[in-house]
């Protein structure tokens, strides 16, 4: 009934705990599918003699290249065969209960097609205690404006979800969901693979276009900071890039939908702040001219006074 996929590159020394953590769960998996994308530090012999011990049914890919996360968590859910996809991080932790709880509570709730547990953050990240208040914060507004209480204390997402998603951003995380196969294979639903960054964000973005959601307000899901994800520097260049190809598909996606006048505005203002962050990283050590175009191209997509502040504090800071 459930598969879960992994996505694996370069966590030779975290993976085992993070399938124990799928091993202990009280309502086991039906099978278990780990995507290496072309680890160089010896993660796919871990996972193979891992997987020749497990109680678990557990499928090992290897990519002979790079794809990133996106590529690689693609290619589980097409391997998947059960009718819900549990998706997880190769350095994150589930809780023993969490695929009980999503998959009883979307059992309750048929018309739901993607539920959530809650989730922590652990490790030795600098920004762990300001990370996790940040997002403290930000469940809890996404719970006040974007979903209500049914009787058994589940939250259900009602229909701000998509203006909440646009305009505040996404609130919970992947690593604590199970998503059914019919998001991927009826709404034909994927993760994008040349959005490296915030690629979460923008499926959920997507998926809330047509998909309820739900959340279980349970810890399920305790997901690791440290070197490799503390901040955002590793990601460089991949950060304008991404937000440049995430403006284009949101443009794309919703351009013959049917949106309320707020989801409208908040998909303007949500591709103008891609954009405007795009016109900066471009600019950013930019000779004049080159700043100047980018400024210009923003204000022509988004003729506003906002647009035009913008553009003309890029033009002057150096």
């Amino acid at each position: 009934m459930i598969s879960v996929v992994i996505p694996l590159y370069n966590r030779a020394d975290l993976v085992l705990q993070t399938l124990e953590s799928v091993e202990s769960q009280d309502l086991k998996p039906g099978e278990v599918i780990i995507v290496d994308d072309h680890s160089t530090d010896g993660s796919l012999d871990v996972v193979r003699r891992y997987a020749a011990r497990s109680p678990l049914s557990i499928q090992v890919l290897s990519n002979d290249r790079r794809k990133g996360v996106s590529g690689a968590t693609n290619a589980g859910v097409a391997r998947a065969r059960g009718s819900l996809v549990a998706l997880l991080d190769s350095d994150d932790l589930w809780m023993p209960g969490h695929l009980r709880q999503v998959t009883e509570a979307l059992q309750a709730h048929p018309e739901v097609e993607i539920g959530f547990s809650a989730f922590d953050f652990f490790g030795t990240a600098n920004d762990l205690k300001p990370y996790q208040a940040a997002f403290k914060r930000s469940v809890e507004m996404c719970l006040r404006e974007a979903f209500e209480q049914d009787a058994s204390d589940l939250w259900l997402s009602g229909p701000s979800l998509l203006e909440f998603l646009l305009a505040r951003g996404f609130a919970f995380r992947l690593q604590a969901s199970v998503v059914r196969k019919t998001v991927f294979d009826q709404r034909r639903l994927s993760f994008n693979e040349d959005i490296e960054y915030t690629q979460d964000a923008h499926f959920a973005t997507l998926a809330a276009h047509h998909a309820k959601f739900l959340y279980v307000n349970r810890l399920g899901v305790r997901i690791r900071r440290h070197e490799g994800n503390d901040g955002d520097h590793a990601y460089g260049s991949k950060i304008a890039e991404s937000y440049r190809v995430r403006a284009q598909v949101l443009k794309t996606h919703f351009s013959t939908a049917q949106l309320t006048s707020g989801e409208s505005r908040a998909l303007r203002m949500k591709r103008q702040e891609l954009l405007t962050h795009v016109m900066r990283a471009r600019s950013s050590q930019a000779a004049f001219p080159v700043r100047a175009r980018e400024s210009l191209q923003v204000l022509c997509e988004f003729p506003s006074m906002g647009a035009m502040k913008s553009g003309l504090k890029n033009l002057l800071d150096r």
